[in-house]
């Protein structure tokens, strides 16, 4: 049986966070410091193991608390909701993501159609190994039990913060820290991350959903542009990457405004995942 006392029994939250991290940054700078792989993590192999920090981390904490690993990863088998779940996962990241880039055209600068012939295969890889699987630790364990104690959408804004922070490592170029590119990130993953809170409480907990939204995030550039901004110093970077963090942040505050921050979903019944505890873990 689990200790209680322990620090994992009071603060399965945090050691969940500090072991993901652990994890996952010790694999991206191990493998960056790697030969023939310095400076480029995001092209390396080594990013797909650390991928998993997250689900790893919630099943150590699981295990160490005693919690019911089969009930935790059967969010990720949860296919029996409606219709229109699916659609939302598949259509917002792209509609989002286009829109980011269809506004820059009506200001002027050139936007191409961006059709791939690999994207089946692209989004089978981003679904099981490429991010997906993230979702079985930031929103399979972290949400519900942050949720549960803070509201939707405060537990959404802890968990973009540190899913954000989490992608650091990505941005380490030739040994230096690629800052602009870093903080745009973090400016769009934290709306996302209110955006999966929406689906997840709004099935009643499908990681599943949740898998298929970072996927299709990940593969569902349609549209592109060459326009790029320029920051003092040199570091240029794409200007649909700088507009998407306002799209992203739009659609948030309209969800919020209909849903409201504390379930981020119609009113749930007393079982649904917005407000679901596990008795035997703290929040924190």
């Amino acid at each position: 049986m689990s200790d209680e006392s322990s620090i994992v029994g009071k603060h399965p939250v945090a050691v969940f966070f500090f072991t993901t991290f652990v994890f996952s940054w010790l694999v991206w700078i191990g493998g960056d410091a790697l030969p023939g792989t310095e400076g480029e993590p995001n092209s390396s192999l080594w990013t797909v193991p650390a991928a998993f920090g997250p689900p790893i981390a919630a099943a150590l904490v699981l295990r160490a608390t005693d919690g019911d690993l089969r009930t935790w990863a059967s969010q990720a088998l949860k296919w029996r909701i409606k219709v229109r779940w699916y659609l939302a996962a598949v259509a917002v990241p792209v509609l989002l993501q286009a829109l980011s880039v269809l506004v820059l055209g009506l200001i002027g600068a050139s936007v191409f159609y961006r059709p791939t012939d690999q994207f089946i295969f692209s989004f089978l890889f981003v679904f099981f190994v490429g991010g997906g699987q993230e979702e079985l630790g930031w929103r399979g364990f972290a949400l519900p039990r942050l949720q549960a104690a803070y509201g939707a959408f405060a537990a959404s804004l802890i968990i973009g913060i540190a899913w954000a922070f989490w992608h650091f490592p990505l941005y380490l170029v030739d040994g230096g820290f690629n800052a602009a590119s870093a903080f745009v990130s973090s400016l769009r993953v934290i709306p996302e991350s209110i955006i999966i809170t929406w689906l997840y409480n709004s099935t009643s907990g499908s990681v599943l959903i949740c898998m298929i939204f970072h996927a299709m995030y990940n593969v569902g550039y349609l549209f592109n542009s060459p326009a790029s901004f320029q920051f003092p110093g040199g570091t240029e970077i794409p200007l649909s990457i700088i507009i998407e963090p306002v799209i992203w942040w739009a659609a948030a505050l309209i969800l919020l405004s209909i849903y409201g921050g504390r379930y981020l979903a119609r009113t749930p019944q007393s079982d649904s995942a917005a407000v679901r505890k596990d008795e035997s873990s703290t929040a924190d």
